[in-house]
């Protein structure tokens, strides 16, 4: 089995066409027809079912092509990250973080400094449990976490038991974002019952995350929102906020990066339990110069 026979195979079933992927691909369509064939025999199973209308995957091949889909892209992103112009080493770096303002801060910081570099980030939007597996198993080289006081003591073991460095950088704690279309917008101040009345968008996580721990006061919490919407970036959150009535629970932090997108940020009464941003790193894996830099900014940032 060859990776170029993966690359064949991978191509004809995304195009849904043997043709069209030899065309893709810069071969015959023969060529490209023969090395599947071969790889069906080598494995034993039958991928393909072709047909005049183009190529399905058989029953028995959902999970070979599923499997070779993933390391086709994986090799992909492997020669994007670290393969550049005449075989040079690319510059990367991967940060995993709970979705926020703050990454996008630094990174536009830096973004002046790197300029001129050859250069590959990746930000990954994660829970905080998302960010120590993600660091742990290496696929981000640093974290950005965000940590209530009552659950400050478990993310601490959690650290420790998968050999993670923990940074701590400053504490505030957490408001309520509004955009215009809110009745509540031009107030300083809001209640938790107040707010329980419009739809909260948050991010797609369980409904036992460090945000509910924060925000829950005398039996009220996030899970009593009738109406909730869930996304999977900060970024799409901001943008449903601004242009409808709902709300998200934001960071202080970021406080001056929301107001740039028409939202405000709101207090909370009676005030919320403290909030601490920190970043983590594995404790045995040294941080390279752009991970270095990002870090060195984070700090100046928004430490304490």
């Amino acid at each position: 089995m060859y990776h170029n026979q993966l690359v064949y195979l991978v191509e004809a079933v995304r195009k849904n066409s043997i043709r069209k992927a030899a065309r893709s691909l810069g071969l015959s369509q023969p060529s490209l027809s023969a090395a599947i064939i071969a790889l069906e025999k080598e494995v034993g199973v039958r991928l393909l079912v072709r047909s005049s209308r183009g190529v399905s995957v058989t029953p028995e091949g959902r999970r070979f092509v599923a499997l070779a889909e993933d390391i086709v892209d994986k090799s992909a992103a492997l020669y994007g990250l670290y393969c550049g112009k005449e075989g040079r080493q690319v510059q990367a770096l991967t940060v995993a973080t709970n979705p926020s303002q703050v990454t996008a801060r630094v990174l536009r910081e830096l973004s002046p400094e790197f300029a001129r570099d050859e250069l590959r980030v990746t930000v990954l939007n994660f829970a905080v449990e998302g960010c120590v597996e993600s660091v742990r198993s290496l696929e981000s080289e640093v974290g950005v976490v965000f940590i209530t006081s009552g659950c400050h003591r478990n993310y601490m073991l959690a650290f420790q038991e998968s050999q993670l460095e923990y940074h701590r950088l400053s504490v505030r704690t957490c408001c309520i974002n509004l955009g215009p279309k809110n009745p509540l917008y031009h107030r300083d101040t809001v209640t938790r019952q107040e707010i329980l009345e419009f739809p909260l968008a948050r991010f797609v996580e369980d409904d036992l995350s460090f945000l509910d721990f924060s925000v829950v006061t005398d039996g009220v919490g996030l899970s009593h929102n009738k109406r909730i919407f869930y996304f999977n970036s900060d970024s799409a959150i901001l943008s449903f906020v601004a242009q409808t009535d709902a709300y998200k629970i934001g960071y202080s932090w970021c406080r001056e990066d929301y107001e740039q997108f028409g939202i405000r940020c709101l207090e909370l009464d009676p005030p919320p339990l403290p909030l601490e941003l920190g970043w983590i790193k594995r404790k045995d894996q040294q941080l390279s110069p752009v991970a270095l830099q990002f870090v060195e900014t984070l700090t100046r940032l928004f430490g304490a």
